[in-house]
């Protein structure tokens, strides 16, 4: 049985990917956080964001979610059976079920009620350079790295990260993780949450200087400050480091 605290998400510091804890504002109504023009604008002071971020810090306030523990480290105390839930995605099975006393099972991922489902996607990217010297190598790496035979998914087993195209998909599905028992129904979830719950992250120029803020945000947050502060606060140095791209 696990014991402990009764949920670990994948989420805490300052490292917190913006797009893991994105979909408690997006099940809300409250959008991806941006808005305006090229998305440059900020948008995180709506009531949507607002009301995800309240329950988020309660979270921690009413000791159900662990402070401090780094985001690298949360796969490990729910693999360790210090926490009852773990919201993550199928890359982190590989190193559950190789916890081969941890009972655990898998959950279509929570949304608020009366709001709507939401899950967070978004990948890897890679960008090419027209005019660097090697622009023809790097094409032909990049159509190794996403399209030849499924992708780079196929070197990655021990990940177990969705490919971007359908040949890859079919390889992944059929990985040795999912036919342990504990993973009953991982594929299946996987395959509705990609096709009807998937949101992106938000799709700006500015998501560096977007996630670095939400990052500290969420921290700040989970350590007690009043979401409507932390929000304000995060607003405020989006609006300046985004003041470069408006020139």
């Amino acid at each position: 049985m696990l014991t402990g605290h009764t949920t670990c998400p994948d989420t805490g510091s300052a490292d917190t990917p913006a797009h893991q804890l994105q979909p408690l504002a997006e099940s809300l109504g409250g959008g991806s956080g941006v808005t305006g023009k090229d998305n440059l604008t900020p948008d995180l002071e709506n009531a949507g964001w607002t009301k995800a971020m309240t329950w988020y810090g309660s979270l921690y306030k009413d000791k159900i979610s662990p402070r401090g523990i780094p985001v690298a480290q949360t796969p490990d105390t729910f693999a360790s059976g210090q926490v009852a839930f773990y919201p993550g995605g199928p890359w982190w099975s590989p190193q559950f079920t190789a916890e081969k006393d941890l009972d655990f099972g898998v959950a279509a991922y929570p949304y608020f009620e009366g709001g709507k489902a939401v899950t967070p996607t978004g990948g890897w990217s890679l960008g090419l350079n027209p005019a660097g010297k090697h622009a023809q190598a790097a094409e032909i790496f990049m159509k190794f790295m996403a399209l030849d035979k499924g992708g780079y998914a196929q070197y990655m087993s021990s990940l177990a990260v969705p490919p971007s195209n359908t040949e890859g998909a079919e390889n992944f599905y059929n990985q040795p993780v999912f036919k342990d028992p504990r993973m009953a129904g991982a594929a299946e979830l996987t395959k509705y949450e990609l096709a009807n719950t998937a949101v992106l992250r938000a799709r700006t120029v500015g998501y560096v200087e977007f996630e670095d803020a939400l990052g500290r945000t969420f921290e700040d947050i989970a350590n007690g400050t009043a979401p409507s502060r932390a929000l304000s606060s995060a607003t405020k140095d989006i609006e300046q480091a985004w003041a470069k791209y408006r020139r």
